[in-house]
């Protein structure tokens, strides 16, 4: 998962809501954290532009839920807390948990395995 591949999801509407948005861009960020060093610049960057996500997603959700009006609100709502989105995997929040994530791919054989490709929730 890459930002172009985000972008091309939102125009050809395989991104329909905002929860969807939100687990592809945070995947995205988990994976950079996950399959870069902490030595490397792209770790630091996907950290840094992670946080600044869930910091413009939370205004977003929040502004979106003061325009909202309850008789408009068809069906269920799809807004989730931006920090536990359910997504199949957790959310990695911290250093300690990205050494935990990799220490267990090293330890079950798994290091060098391509990322696993997004499977589309029904």
């Amino acid at each position: 998962m890459d930002l172009q591949t985000v972008k091309k999801n939102i125009e050809n509407h395989t991104i329909r809501t905002t929860a969807e948005f939100q687990r592809d861009m945070l995947l995205m960020f988990q994976n950079a954290l996950m399959y870069n060093r902490e030595d490397h610049d792209v770790y630091h960057m996907a950290k840094e532009m992670r946080s600044d996500f869930l910091d413009i997603f939370q205004a977003f959700l929040s502004t979106q839920l003061m325009v909202e009006s309850p008789l408009e609100s068809k069906g269920p709502r799809v807004l989730r807390d931006t920090r536990r989105s359910g997504l199949s995997a957790p959310i990695v929040e911290s250093d300690d948990d990205i050494s935990s994530v990799r220490h267990s791919r090293r330890v079950s054989g798994d290091t060098d395995a391509p990322p696993a490709k997004k499977k589309r929730l029904a």
